[in-house]
């Protein structure tokens, strides 16, 4: 057996021997292609999928948050048309109750796009489903320091995807006008995927 390796080892050898420059140049080549480090694939406008900067209104919200039984808000990803790709997702909104009901799961909530915010685009995998916003994660961005509610439009939901497990994920910050509400303190919140819940 070894003489048979060494006799084609030999051949191999008489065979490539003509030829040495290309067979370092290929060589070469395969060494170079292999550590070449890999680009990461720029998300295209053109094709990817669109994500939305939306607003939940002040109004809306205080009037889920006047029942002491609400214990936040399930947020669930949706197309307002499927056969229009260049439509964003958006977002509709749950209450959670003490009960774990969902006492508006006829009507929920429809957050609505910010109309000067653009699309956010993502690449690679990422993970899309419903998300959890506990009631004192809200009361926590829209009430000052001594525990007084603050005067805000709309609460902006900025999506985004988190590092560790690739959810799609939005944060959270009460908007007056084009500015973060005074009195927040510059406070944000971020929702969680459901499951897993309450990671962060």
């Amino acid at each position: 057996m070894c003489k048979s390796a060494v006799c084609f080892f030999i051949g191999v050898k008489r065979r490539l021997c003509p030829y040495p420059v290309a067979v370092v140049f290929f060589l070469c080549l395969v060494a170079a292609c292999g550590s070449a480090p890999e680009q990461p694939r720029q998300p295209d406008p053109n094709t990817a999928i669109p994500f939305a900067c939306l607003r939940y209104d002040s109004a809306q919200v205080e009037y889920r948050l006047d029942s002491l039984q609400n214990r936040g808000f399930i947020l669930q990803t949706y197309l307002p048309d499927a056969a229009d790709r260049s439509r964003p997702y958006e977002l509709i909104a749950y209450v959670l109750d003490t009960l774990d009901d969902y006492p508006n799961s006829w009507i929920p909530d429809t957050l609505r796009i910010v109309s000067d915010s653009l699309p956010k685009y993502f690449s690679g995998r990422v993970i899309v489903g419903n998300n959890e916003i506990r009631r004192e994660q809200i009361e926590d961005i829209i009430n000052d320091r001594h525990g007084n509610r603050i005067s805000y439009d709309y609460l902006l939901f900025t999506p985004t995807v988190e590092g560790n497990f690739n959810h799609l994920v939005y944060w959270i910050k009460p908007i007056k006008g084009n500015a973060i509400a005074a009195g927040n303190e510059g406070k944000i919140q971020i929702s969680s995927p459901q499951p897993p819940t309450h990671t962060w």
